[in-house]
């Protein structure tokens, strides 16, 4: 694809109602999938393979890893989706509390469990990853620094918050509020534009091939990706692009990005993979 310069590109208004209608097909996409009985199965699957690791390694992952996740995770709650209800009353470790509430999440039949997880799924790939492998995490990490933030353009605006009854990045309303259990977030489409004039290549490729660029390639499915080396599973395989498709899916309903960056991001990865 040949790189249109600025002032070839379609003026901010046009992109705009464009941009508008793409993440509107695409937020359609992702609750579809998110609703699908196979896909909520996949995502508990999952959450039970990494639980699992955690409980028969306690050397590896312990009550240290477990608070510094814990951490992590409460300090964002502002930009990346956390369940309401992750709240430890300091009556047991982190460790055990980290434990518990994969497990009760796992085992719990409410529709929405499997978003509360993938609330805690997107990082804690990484996280342990950095415990049992600290060459592919700063692999990981030199992706994201040489690949992932360069390719980001935009100014911030006014704060707005995503809506329980709402979803996705142009906030359809729905009837299943997937997100109800999630603590009110930044709406990243709309809090995050390019500038009028764009120079980063990334963004301007994006413009003129009408994609939607929301907020640059998705870090966080960059921290996900952490789970196909932790799980021995290729990401090329039919059960690795189910995964990916249930990670975009998520990313996209959580208002944080655009498919094509969350794509994008698992395909920096899969390059990386391919080459070890």
């Amino acid at each position: 694809m040949t790189l249109k310069t600025p002032n070839e590109l379609a003026k901010p208004r046009e992109y705009q109602v464009k941009r508008w209608e793409v993440l509107q097909q695409e937020d359609h996409w992702a609750y579809n999938i998110l609703t699908t009985s196979y896909n909520q199965q996949l995502i508990h699957q999952l959450a039970q393979e990494l639980l699992t690791k955690i409980e028969t390694q306690p050397d590896l992952y312990d009550e240290e890893f477990a608070a510094l996740f814990y951490s992590k995770i409460l300090s964002r709650t502002e930009a990346y989706p956390t369940p309401s209800d992750f709240k430890n009353d300091t009556e047991i470790s982190h460790r055990e509390y980290l434990i518990y509430y994969l497990y009760t999440n796992i085992k719990s039949s409410d529709f929405d469990s499997h978003i509360k997880l993938m609330c805690l799924l997107w990082l804690l790939p990484s996280a342990m990853l950095n415990k049992q492998s600290i060459e592919q995490t700063q692999r990981l990490w030199d992706i994201y620094c040489t690949e992932v933030t360069p390719r980001r353009e935009h100014h911030i605006g006014d704060f707005i918050e995503t809506k329980s009854d709402r979803f996705g990045n142009t906030q359809i309303p729905v009837k299943s509020k997937l997100f109800r259990n999630v603590l009110p977030r930044c709406h990243t489409a709309v809090q995050y534009q390019h500038y009028s004039k764009p120079q980063n290549p990334y963004v301007c490729q994006l413009i003129e091939a009408n994609l939607p660029y929301v907020s640059g390639v998705s870090g966080m499915a960059n921290s996900f990706s952490g789970i196909f080396s932790l799980l021995n599973i290729d990401m090329k395989s039919a059960l690795g692009m189910q995964i990916r498709v249930c990670s975009t899916a998520f990313i996209i309903g959580a208002a944080m990005h655009s498919k094509v960056e969350v794509e994008h991001s698992f395909a920096l990865t899969e390059q990386f993979f391919a080459n070890q």
